[in-house]
């Protein structure tokens, strides 16, 4: 019974867990083997530049890491022999072999250098004309990519006369004595723990005692990280089998992705790969920024920020700017446009009209993240075929296939093609149809408005702001041929009939200091005057019946953009321009406006703004300090479009205190500065919801086998407030939402915890929501669309399935009005944990 026990002790190999750490190596040799990957405390940019040589260094073979494993699972065998000695006595013909065979295992080890897989290309080769010799034999030599795999093959002969012809098919697979498969979430947040799956197949017909190493970048190995960034793995496989090893990596706060080398050894044979899971930006990054200009009249200025207590001190850093020109105080607004992941009509167009009209600038800056030319090119084309179809369809363009046409938009999109077409990119044979479907319905929207004028019935303002914004469109596309139409348009109606944005829309169509122009711009100037602030900013107002702001997608903001760029096309002589600018930059929040129709007019008067206005050189030194420690200057002796940058990590500043940042010019001209503090919470899991115009809040319920709702149950939190799911558990998400009032262009976002995955199928679809009249899933998230919703309690459902064990953070579910931000509502984040 006991030699029985002791037996299968002995013949059944089991798992061990083992940290680097408590191997007794030489650390400082262990670091110089590996590469320069440990030191990733300093700032971001040298952990990013680290992170980047030490992939390139990986390409072909990993004899570094292999050196690391080689130690490791040395000494992990050793120890893993001593605990076999304690628990018991293996027959001493099994223990002299493996005495026997420790030295030999040891020099395989040294001598074994693993390729890492990295060519999958899944065609082997391609031989288009081969002769054959006078046998009528042909020989060709393929080099077999990496895949595990079974390669199909083909050959077709022809006679030299072309009349003969045959066709031969073979197959060959391609395979390795020992082959290692990983299965890993498809992303993860900063402070996530997952169990990354290693199956490891033994193709051979030996048992094979395999040991399994893995090396994390930004990662930690074991619960909470107690093994380091590296552990490893024993066991046994048996012939023509496999098996699989779990390891648990935790997320490390730093920035960058999560990279795990994996090696597998048994005895001669061996395999690596390398596997990097995107680590998501951290949710709710709090961003500090501050904006100025030091002119003739000021020459330092003093500036002070804060770091909490409960942010990262190594994920976040301060910039500071400096720039001669304005230009650089559209780079957050453009930024902001082309960064959105929602991707509707208005949002498309608002992308090529600020992006577009600042691109020639923003290249000379060299502005990090700006999208290159091919990427703005691939965006036009796709956006272009969008906005066809949709006017093929509907004869109008609306935010989506399934809602309603919109007027505006069309001649928002109109405007968008416009731009594209100044700025002269190609258009393709679709801009021709599009072009002329839209004219046509255009003039026939022009001529019943512009025949109401002429009647006792007056068009109403929401008429008025759709035919000059049309007919801005019409010129956008037709060049000067609109203005004779504008002009007729404009002396049918009184000027105070207009709305004040659409008097800006006629500016920029009618000729430049034309009588009308000069008539609209007085007019313009006058009503402006009374809003003048003692800060020298200006601002006016359009005003509609909210049943048609909605519509027009309206804010004052966008119609002080719409004014300006109007002065500056039709009237640039008009002194209160200057104040016009001055106000639209005071309205900015954290570097930008509050939704994408005013980033993108605003880019585009701006733009207009700066080429009219801006035309002196300046000749200046800018010098700043932080916390009285010199960082940095720049010297400007011409008009140019160049920015300094300055970084530091915040690690380098104060915590709960003032950090003093100052900033000195010398010399003639204006320096225009930009300082932004960008921090992420140590745990994401504290944020709490907020409720400003939505209370929001989610529900989790596991689904039965028979997906009856009736039998589902609501989770639960366990003792330490989890909510705890089983492995392949069904889960029906329900997002609750509610508003006191009525909403427009309403958007949901809700991001899902990295061990779930959207499920849909036909017996429970994803939503059964009517109030929804676009929806969508991505990897990390769904989003859903409205542009109208009542007032009172609304529901959004979706499912998904528990598909790796772990814990993980489930970022707040968020809901807004897209063209009133400040409309918006959040939920508390959760922490789920997966058994």
């Amino acid at each position: 019974m006991n030699g029985g026990s002791r037996k299968n002790r002995d013949t059944e190999v089991e798992m061990m867990y083992y940290s680097l750490a408590q191997q007794d190596m030489d650390l400082d040799n262990l670091s110089r083997e590996i590469g320069s990957v440990k030191d990733i405390a300093g700032s971001t940019l040298q952990s990013l530049r680290d992170q980047t040589e030490m992939l390139s260094r990986i390409d072909s073979k990993v004899d570094g890491v292999n050196s690391l494993y080689r130690r490791a699972h040395k000494s992990g065998m050793k120890e893993y022999r001593k605990d076999r000695k304690r628990n018991s006595e293996a027959p001493k013909n099994r223990r002299k072999s493996e005495s026997g065979s420790e030295s030999d295992e040891e020099v395989q080890l040294e001598n074994l250098s693993v390729e890492l897989r990295s060519d999958f290309n899944p065609l082997a080769n391609f031989a288009p004309s081969v002769e054959t010799d006078a046998q009528g034999r042909a020989e060709i030599s393929v080099k077999i990519p990496d895949n595990i795999t079974r390669y199909r093959i083909w050959a077709i002969g022809v006679s030299s006369c072309g009349r003969y012809y045959g066709k031969g098919e073979g197959a060959v697979t391609a395979r390795l004595p020992v082959v290692i498969r990983t299965t890993a979430p498809r992303f993860i947040y900063s402070g996530d723990m997952c169990q990354v799956s290693i199956n490891v197949q033994n193709t051979t017909n030996k048992s094979l005692d395999v040991r399994i190493g893995m090396k994390a970048l930004n990662g930690n190995m074991g619960p909470n990280g107690k093994f380091g960034d590296a552990m490893g793995l024993f066991g046994k496989i048996k012939p023509s089998s496999r098996r699989i090893f779990n390891f648990q990596v935790e997320a490390s706060p730093s920035l960058g992705d999560v990279v795990l080398h994996v090696l597998c050894l048994a005895g001669a044979h061996g395999d690596a790969s390398q596997i990097v899971i995107p680590k998501l930006a951290p949710f709710l990054a709090e961003t500090q920024t501050i904006q100025g200009k030091l002119d003739e009249n000021s020459k330092t200025i003093l500036q002070t920020v804060q770091l909490e207590k409960d942010v990262s001190k190594e994920s976040g850093n301060l910039e500071i700017s400096m720039s001669s020109t304005m230009m650089q105080s559209l780079s957050d607004a453009s930024m902001s446009l082309w960064n959105s992941r929602l991707n509707f009509t208005e949002i498309s167009a608002a992308k090529i009209i600020a992006v577009v009209s600042l691109q020639e600038v923003f290249f000379k800056l060299k502005l990090p993240g700006f999208p290159s030319r091919p990427q703005i090119k691939r965006f036009i084309a796709s956006s272009l075929r969008n906005f066809q179809g949709q006017i093929s369809r509907h004869r109008c363009c609306c935010m989506f296939d399934s809602s309603p046409p919109n007027e505006y938009l069309t001649a928002f999109v109109g405007i968008a093609v416009g731009i594209c077409k100044s700025n002269g990119f190609p258009m393709g044979e679709s801009i021709v149809p599009m072009g002329t479907d839209w004219v046509r319905q255009l003039k026939k929207t022009l001529k019943n408005t512009i025949d109401a004028g002429m009647q006792e019935s007056k068009p109403s303002s929401f008429q008025l702001s759709i035919t000059a914004v049309s007919l801005y469109a019409w010129s956008m596309l037709k060049g000067n041929r609109a203005s004779e139409t504008a002009e007729k348009f404009y002396k049918n109606n009184y000027v105070d009939a207009f709305p004040m944005e659409a008097l800006g829309w006629l500016l920029s169509v009618l000729p430049k200091e034309s009588e009308s122009s000069r008539d609209i711009a007085k007019y313009i100037e006058g009503h402006v005057t009374d809003n003048i602030s003692s800060t020298g900013a200006a601002g006016c107002d359009s005003y509609y019946s909210s049943s048609f702001r909605h519509i027009l997608l309206h804010s004052s903001t966008r119609t002080d953009a719409v004014v300006l760029h109007g002065l500056l096309e039709g009237y640039p002589t008009s002194p209160i321009i200057p104040k016009l600018a001055n106000g639209l930059l005071d309205r900015r929040k954290n570097g930008r406006w509050e939704n994408s129709q005013e980033n993108a007019w605003v880019s585009l008067a701006l733009m207009k703004y700066f080429q009219v206005m801006e035309n002196v050189p300046p000749k200046f030194d800018g010098r700043v300090w932080v916390n009285d420690n010199f960082v940095g200057e720049s010297h400007y002796d011409k008009f140019d479009t160049s920015t300094q940058v300055i970084t530091l990590s915040t690690f380098n500043l104060k915590v709960e205190d003032v950090n003093r940042v100052i900033i000195d010019k010398e010399g003639r001209g204006s320096l225009y500065y930009r300082i932004s503090l960008k921090t992420c919470p140590l745990d994401n899991r504290s944020i709490l919801p907020k409720n400003s115009g939505f209370l929001i809040s989610r529900r989790y319920f596991v689904e039965s086998e028979d997906r009856e709702e009736k039998n589902r149950k609501e989770v639960k939190r366990n003792s330490k407030n989890q909510l705890e799911f089983k492995l392949k558990d069904i889960i029906q998400v329900e997002v609750i939402f509610s508003t006191p009032a009525s909403r427009f262009n309403v958007a949901l976002i809700d991001r899902i915890p990295a061990g779930f995955e959207i499920v849909k199928d036909y017996k429970n679809p994803t939503s059964t929501s009517t109030w929804i009249q676009h929806e969508n899933s991505r990897d990390e998230r769904v989003e859903c669309y409205s542009t109208e919703i009542g007032d009172g309690e609304k529901m959004y459902k979706y499912t998904v399935r528990a598909n790796f064990q772990g814990e993980f953070i489930a970022p707040p579910a968020t809901i807004e009005e897209m063209y009133r931000p400040q409309i918006y509502g959040r939920s508390e984040a959760e922490s789920v944990v997966i058994l």
